[in-house]
């Protein structure tokens, strides 16, 4: 192989591997694998059977919404490689929509009451996008409580499959920690946003608070979330290996201190850092399952 035909190897690849960290970044993939972790773990947990059909559901109700948001929100994006990604996209943007609708409503095609759970998740999704975000110029962080009570909600809609409406107490634990969680990931990640969402008049915790005050907050949440997965341990709910999921908020804690750093990359920080935090929760209970089986 020549000197040049092997730089030219080397920058497809590099550009390969970047289109393709762009499309789990920035397209949704990885905010996707939140509630589809959610639900797993909440399956696990509750020793029900994981179903694909499921999985697969959850995640592509999560992507509807996020692409959903992204598209009529497209002009008020805060990340200019986001904003690229979008402003390249958007022509193909309907036909992956309704293909993902088309597959989720196949897949959820023999269970009507979650198929209906489903839509009204992806309505509220688009609700959000278009009235409850607006909440939030009268509701100091109403989106970030929006958006952790939706996205935990993955739980329920797991628990619900085979179990319809059973309230357990493994659900009620699992829903109050990723709540906390998910909230700890939207208030932070509104660290990003400050600039348009007071353009738009969004009363975030991020700009509606001392650069102290929010910290603390921050560090509160991440107490708080301990409480329900020791408290579920304590009284035999929870198995043992769970409280390797307290490794989040040690996780969240770490980026958390790099972005009080000078000259912090908040874009980085938020879009791959707090949304991948769903990798940690995945990796304690995968580990957790298997040396404590």
């Amino acid at each position: 192989m020549t000197v040049g035909a092997a730089i030219g190897k080397h920058i497809t690849f590099n550009k390969v591997t970047s289109l393709v960290w762009e499309e789990f970044i920035y397209g949704g993939h990885l905010v996707a694998l939140g509630p589809t972790v959610i639900a797993y773990i909440c399956l696990r947990l509750s020793n029900y059977a994981i179903h694909w059909q499921l999985i697969l559901g959850l995640y592509l109700i999560t992507f509807i919404v996020h692409l959903l948001d992204r598209y009529i929100d497209i002009n008020d994006d805060s990340s200019s490689a986001r904003f690229d990604y979008f402003r390249r996209m958007k022509p193909l943007l309907p036909y992956i929509l309704t293909a993902s609708l088309l597959v989720l409503a196949y897949i959820l095609r023999d269970n009507l009451a979650i198929a209906a759970f489903a839509l009204f998740l992806v309505g509220i999704g688009v609700l959000y996008t278009l009235f409850f975000k607006k909440l939030t110029r009268y509701v100091v962080g109403f989106k970030s409580f929006y958006t952790a009570a939706v996205f935990a909600s993955s739980a329920i809609f797991a628990s619900f499959y085979d179990n319809w409406l059973v309230f357990t107490p493994v659900l009620t634990y699992v829903y109050i920690f990723f709540f906390l969680r998910w909230f700890s990931d939207t208030v932070f990640c509104d660290l990003k946003d400050v600039v348009e969402d007071r353009k738009n008049k969004l009363r975030t915790f991020a700009n509606s608070m001392d650069k102290d005050s929010f910290y603390t907050l921050l560090s509160v949440i991440n107490i708080l979330s301990i409480f329900p997965i020791v408290i579920g341990i304590a009284k035999g709910y929870l198995p043992g290996y769970s409280i390797l999921l307290l490794s989040a908020p040690l996780y969240s804690n770490y980026y958390i201190g790099l972005s009080r750093r000078k000259g912090a990359d908040y874009q980085k920080l938020a879009n791959v850092w707090a949304d991948g935090e769903s990798i940690v929760w995945m990796f304690a209970v995968l580990v957790g399952g298997l040396v404590w089986a």
